[in-house]
């Protein structure tokens, strides 16, 4: 990855989204309620050396600061949709991808106004993922009306279209939580709705767990996926005001819950997560009791992490690092030059 960007560190956020790229954890925009500042461009954080940096979003379409949504796929960021309150919080529907190996920023599908069926219109929390050289736009709110379409865009034609979808639709209330997995998108909500893309059709399938405990009602969670195994914390009940700090991990091949051990360091919702090579769960962001006091920033090992990627850790954060450098192989020392720059 190169080392154009800004080092600083971000503020404490909430409207944000979060994904992760190898060993980089990836964040874009977002809103500090307490202070009614927005936050635009991208964040991007080595979890190797512990360096923040900022990249600036040059795109005019692209004028969107939260409540967008975003995806990845081998080297390339997609961001979709989203508010600008400096645009009268008018949302947008242009599609953009950043290139985190050369810092390239490019416009797959600028804002339309005139849009049609085929192409989603300007909208904010929605859900976008990618699948089989598509990236699919899930939900989502235009006019204060909440969606419940489904549209794709082909990464080789770069060109939109609306997606039937057969059965029972799940409600796309509130924030959407889900994931690809074997060829079928998982939607949570209540139960596991599974949408297959050989058949365009949504059906139920109802979760399970060992221990007879499942996940409290809630909203404004945080759910996050890696390969088979879904991470689901914190979150608001409405109805009793109760502000959760648990952390959960389900299994899509299975549909079985579990109750970690584990929980956030305070009750959050509104905040996002994302794991980073099947290594660490990382938290950003977030709205708790006290707001304006939150710095929420946190991680967890889901597994132990490789020991030449401890070793490196290690190394790049010891307060010995410049004496290191001089016993460390040639292949080493590249290898943490491009993690420090």
């Amino acid at each position: 990855m190169s080392q154009g960007g800004e080092r600083t560190k971000p503020r404490n956020r909430t409207c944000h989204c979060m994904t992760s790229v190898r060993e980089y954890l990836i964040m874009y925009g977002g809103f500090t309620e307490w202070c009614n500042e927005e936050h635009y461009g991208l964040w991007i954080y080595n979890t190797v050396s512990g360096v923040w940096r900022r990249y600036q979003t040059p795109i005019v379409s692209a004028n969107a600061s939260f409540e967008s949504s975003i995806c990845t796929d081998g080297n390339l960021v997609y961001i979709f949709g989203g508010v600008c309150c400096r645009n009268n919080y008018l949302p947008t529907n242009s599609l953009i991808s950043f290139n985190i190996v050369n810092d390239a920023w490019k416009t797959l599908s600028p804002h339309i106004d005139d849009y049609d069926e085929n192409t989603p219109p300007p909208m904010c929390d929605n859900l976008l993922f990618y699948h089989n050289e598509f990236l699919y736009v899930l939900g989502g709110i235009n006019d204060d009306e909440q969606l419940d379409t489904m549209y794709k865009f082909c990464l080789r034609t770069s060109t939109w279209s609306f997606v039937e979808q057969n059965g029972t639709k799940p409600s796309f209330d509130g924030k959407i939580l889900g994931t690809v997995f074997e060829n079928q998108f998982y939607h949570f909500g209540g139960m596991s709705n599974v949408f297959d893309f050989s058949t365009n059709t949504w059906t139920s399938r109802a979760t399970k767990s060992k221990t007879g405990k499942f996940p409290d009602e809630r909203s404004e969670e945080s759910f996050t996926f890696s390969d088979n195994i879904g991470y689901l914390s914190g979150g608001e009940n409405l109805k009793t005001r109760t502000i959760y700090s648990d952390v959960w991990k389900f299994d899509l091949a299975t549909l079985e819950w579990l109750k970690l051990d584990c929980s956030l360091q305070t009750s959050l919702y509104s905040h996002c997560t994302s794991v980073v090579e099947d290594y660490y769960l990382y938290v950003f962001g977030g709205l708790g009791i006290e707001s304006d006091r939150l710095k929420t920033f946190e991680r967890f090992i889901i597994r132990p992490p490789a020991l030449y990627r401890s070793c490196l850790e290690s190394i790049c954060g010891s307060p010995n690092f410049e004496s290191y450098t001089t016993s460390l192989p040639a292949e080493i020392l590249d290898e943490i030059n491009f993690h420090i720059k």
